[in-house]
């Protein structure tokens, strides 16, 4: 008897969104951890990174207060 399985891996649409959303934090991390150096080098960065944090604590206290 022959089986016509398709052994087949499939990525959905959640794994997908959960590796993006690894990557995101991971680059965050990585610019949480260099951005005194890149603002040493480059000046003209410090109020796009500043400004940058400012947006993702306004977005952290939007989604807490939604959840609770």
């Amino acid at each position: 008897i022959k089986s016509n399985k398709n052994n087949k891996s499939n990525y959905g649409f959640f794994s997908y969104l959960t590796i993006l959303t690894i990557f995101i934090i991971t680059l965050f991390a990585v610019l949480n951890l260099t951005k005194d150096i890149i603002i040493l080098r480059i000046p003209s960065t410090e109020s796009y990174i500043y400004s940058l944090y400012e947006i993702l604590e306004i977005l952290k206290a939007i989604i807490i207060g939604l959840i609770s």
